[in-house]
């Protein structure tokens, strides 16, 4: 797989992890999706390399040449792929998208001691 699809896909598992060990399900499951998406560009990658190597064997220049570029394309958008927005993007999010009213409301009626309060 290419070096910087490699690279990019290891600090991506990394923030998983991190979110994963702090209970950040929302952020984790981002950055899976994120990693599956890399994943598959470099599967693709590699098969769009195999498919120009054959058609460099045949010389069929023509298509060595789209599929050089299609590799260029995929290759550049992993490159400028922003890992610290992918990382950061649930995390905003998540805390913008809770008005505080509604996180306390949620949390006086989750909350044990209130429920049996409000019961007695």
């Amino acid at each position: 797989m290419d070096e910087v699809i490699q690279e990019k896909v290891r600090v991506l598992n990394e923030a998983k992890m991190k979110a994963v060990d702090e209970e950040d399900f929302d952020r984790a499951k981002h950055l899976k999706d994120a990693v599956d998406k890399l994943m598959m560009a470099g599967s693709q990658m590699v098969q769009l390399e195999m498919q120009k190597k054959l058609a460099i064997e045949n010389e069929d220049f023509d298509s060595a040449k789209i599929l050089k570029f299609e590799i260029e394309r995929m290759r550049n958008l992993a490159f400028n792929l922003d890992t610290e927005r992918v990382i950061l993007a649930p995390l905003q999010q998540s805390v913008s998208s809770i008005k505080p009213s509604e996180h306390h409301r949620s949390q006086r009626q989750d909350d044990p001691q209130m429920i049996s309060e409000h019961n007695a």
